[in-house]
């Protein structure tokens, strides 16, 4: 049920994102189409731009938290008396992080057709 809390939260996450950056960008978009860029490849340039900016921030992510509980691993078995053999579970790490990114994406793809919608307003 995590999981699925999880997924939802961060899909609701990227789908407001990518609605305010549209909105934000929205002259810019109209300048672009103006000067003859096709719709198709305006969508996939985007989504590619979401893409890897969540692959980006996955792996930057992950990274950040195997330094951050190897490093308090560390420090709580300097603190106690008694050795902890303690190891990050890097396993369950993958499994979550998957989830958000899985979230990710799918608030991208929901943005992403909100955005088709913007766009025929733009010619309106």
């Amino acid at each position: 049920s995590w999981s699925i809390i999880l997924i939802v939260v961060s899909s609701l996450f990227a789908f407001l994102l990518v609605v305010n950056n549209i909105r934000r960008t929205r002259n810019d978009i109209a300048i672009i189409l103006a000067l003859g860029m096709k719709r198709r490849f305006l969508y996939i340039a985007i989504l590619m731009e979401y893409a890897i900016l969540a692959i980006l921030g996955y792996l930057f992510g992950l990274s950040i938290a195997i330094m951050v509980s190897s490093a308090l691993i560390k420090i709580v078995s300097s603190l106690s008396s008694v050795p902890i053999g303690l190891e990050p579970n890097y396993q369950i790490m993958f499994i979550w992080s998957s989830f958000i990114l899985l979230g990710l994406f799918s608030g991208y793809i929901l943005g992403i057709l909100f955005f088709r919608k913007e766009i025929k307003k733009i010619f309106e």
